[in-house]
Formats: C-alpha cells, structure tokens, sequence
C-alpha cells in the first residue's frame, strides 16, 4: 500500500496548523519496566505535536501500573508496551485485559521488546489488534515519531468511525420507534373500515383494504427488524457457554406453526456447547431455519439438517437445506441489509435477517458463508471461535 500520499498529507496539515494554538494533549502510556525506557522515550518525544496538539505521556513500569493508570485515564490513545515485565507474557496478557476485559478496542497498542526473535505469534497479533510489533533498539527518533503519528492517525480515524456508527443506529432506533405508531393508526382504522364497510363496499374495494392491511402488516415486520438490528450493539450482553441443542429445540418451538404449515423435517442431533450471547444465538438460528422454510421449493416439504464439525479455533456448523437456493455470484450479497435476490409477490422477507446473522457473527469473532445452485438447496456455514483462554 502507498503511503506516501497521506504522509504528505499528514504533514502539510500539520504545517498549516502550527500558528495555531495547541488543543488538548494526546495520551500516550509507556509501559516498560526499565527506566531508561522511559526516559529515551521522554526525550525521543519532547516536541511531538500531531494535528497541533501535543503529547502527554503517562508511565508505568509494570501491568499491575498500567491498569491503574488505564482506570484513571479513559481517553489514552496509544500505548507503547513492554512484553516481558513481571513475567514473560504480562504484555500480551495485558493486551488480552484491554481489549477483552476493558472492551477497548481504539486504543493503539505498540508492542515493545529488548529481546529480539521472541515476537508473538500472528495469530495474536490479529486477535488482539496490535498496531506494530518492534524491538526496541529499532526505534530510532524518527522512527518513533513516524510510529506514533501513524497510530494516533488510525485512533483518530477509528473514533470518528464508532461516533458515526453510533449516530446510525441511534437514527436508525429512533425513526423505527416513532414509526410504529402511525403504522398500527393505519392498521387500526383499516380494521374498522373493513368491520364498518362489509355491506357497503364491493369486494373489490375489500380487496383494496386488505393490500393496505397487508402493506402495514410488511412495514411493521420490516421496523421491528431494523430495531432488532440496531440493538445487537446497544443491548449486548455478556458471552456464555451456550447448548445449541437446547437453542434449535427453542426455536423450533417459535416456529412451531410454520414447520407444521410446510411439513418440515428439522434434523439435528449432538450439536456442541459454545461460547455465544444466548439470545443472538436465538436470533441467529431462528433466521436461518426460519428462511430455510420460507423458500422451499413448490410441492416439496423442507428438509433442513445442521452439523457440526470441530476445526482448528472453533466449531464449524453448518445448515442444510432443499430450498430453492441462489445463484452463488450472489452468496456474498445477500447478508447486505435489504437485499433480496426472490422479489415476487410470494417472498415476504424483509432483506434484514441475514444481515442481522452476519452482524451477531462478526460480534462473536467468528464468519458465515453460503453456498448454493440455484433450485439444488443451500449450505450455510458458520464458524464459532472457542472460548477465550483466562491468561495467554
């Protein structure tokens, strides 16, 4: 990736806004257990300024000090962190308290080290979202600040990206909630109309009430969705250990009438335990069984069977169906909100349910696919990571 067009960039707004006076300080935590760190770090950024504010550097020489510190100071946006301190891991452990325990994933973390060839393994460095990973004699002057403004520039971006998600979903719930009143005022007064007018209106003019009944009924379903969609992020809860035997058993309760109505076979049988938020677990399935029966093929009662494979990280479930399936150019397409590939009078989807399983699935760090022939059924397949470990 080219980069030198946004240093530049970088540079000339910094250049622009030096007359300027300086905003509130960026933080940034040293955690390191050796003072002189801590003080070639001081002198390394004693005149750091970024977008015309500059650094307030907070320190710690131990894990135990940076969550003291982290607890009195929400807003610190990079930390510059020691792996091997009170133990060999209390960096990475560390690492695993912010992000996990703290649920603070803005924060730019810097790993540090004095011993070289000890780096993490990728596969950490992904799941925690580690910036950078360097030995400590690499970090020059300039190599430091370059680092630094690198980071401060994806925490800045990351901030002004979670204010404009949260001003979505907040319109998003908002315009849902003050919906509903007018839709069950339409379907009110066309419920009396329909009481009132039996013997005056012709069975044409009936029929007209009922598309309208039928309209509000849709855009009713379609609000609740979207609700249901932006409280996946104002109302999670905390991960449990989830029987998913339990859960399919549940929802087919939910279901009950539409299994009996299509005659459909739910087959499933020793599905794990796994980590989940119990009621996204709910939800999720109850989507993909729910769209397994809805697009069933004419004539043939739906057939769905889930299994469940363990792999490497995780379990593997997966969800067969008989149904009418898709093309599969478009099994990327259709966990976008309001996307429906069946657009006849017959599909009464809203476009949300997908896109509502894709949402709960990158919540739990896992994924979801489909593959599918058009008219031959599908196969949903869902990863559901093992639950994460007390201590790296």
């Amino acid at each position: 990736m080219n980069t030198g067009h946004n240093d530049l960039e970088i540079l000339e707004q910094d250049e622009a806004s030096a007359d300027l006076p300086l905003g509130s300080p960026w933080k940034l935590l040293v955690v390191d257990d050796e003072d002189d760190v801590h003080a070639v770090t001081k002198m390394a950024l004693a005149n750091f300024e970024f977008r015309n504010r500059p650094l307030d550097l907070l320190h710690a020489h131990s894990a135990k000090e940076a969550k003291q510190v982290l607890a009195e100071h929400e807003d610190i946006a990079v930390i510059l962190l020691d792996v091997v301190m009170e133990t060999d891991h209390a960096g990475l452990e560390l690492t695993d308290y912010i992000r996990n325990h703290l649920q603070n994933r803005r924060v730019r973390i810097v790993l540090r080290t004095g011993q070289a060839g000890q780096a993490p393994p990728r596969q950490v460095v992904r799941k925690y979202d580690i910036s950078d990973y360097r030995e400590k004699s690499e970090l020059t002057m300039y190599k430091l600040d370059g680092l630094v403004c690198t980071s401060l520039s994806v925490y800045e971006f990351i901030g002004d990206l979670e204010r404009s998600n949260d001003d979505l979903q907040h319109f998003a719930y908002v315009v849902s909630h003050d919906l509903q009143a007018p839709i069950r005022t339409i379907t009110g007064f066309v419920r009396l109309l329909e009481k009132s007018g039996a013997d005056k209106l012709d069975s044409e003019e009936m029929e007209y009430l009922g598309f309208i009944h039928e309209g509000a009924k849709r855009l009713h379903s379609m609000i609740q969705s979207i609700l249901s969609l932006s409280r996946l992020s104002t109302e999670a809860k905390d991960l449990e250990s989830v029987d998913l035997n339990k859960v399919i058993r549940e929802v087919m309760l939910d279901l009950r009438m539409e299994i009996e109505a299509s005659a459909a076979d739910i087959r499933f049988k020793d599905l794990p335990t796994v980590t989940m938020e119990p009621t996204q677990a709910s939800i999720l399935f109850r989507n993909l069984l729910h769209n397994a029966i809805r697009y069933a093929r004419e004539g043939q009662p739906p057939v769905v069977e889930i299994t469940a494979m363990k792999v490497a990280g995780g379990w593997q479930i997966a969800i067969h169906d008989n149904g009418i399936g898709f093309e599969q150019k478009d099994a990327e397409r259709i966990f976008q909100i309001f996307a429906r590939l069946h657009n006849n009078e017959d599909s009464k989807g809203t476009g949300i349910g997908l896109a509502l399983c894709e949402k709960i699935m990158r919540r739990h760090e896992g994924s979801i696919s489909a593959e599918s022939r058009l008219g031959e059924g599908s196969v949903f397949q869902i990863f559901l990571p093992d639950a994460p470990q007390e201590s790296l």
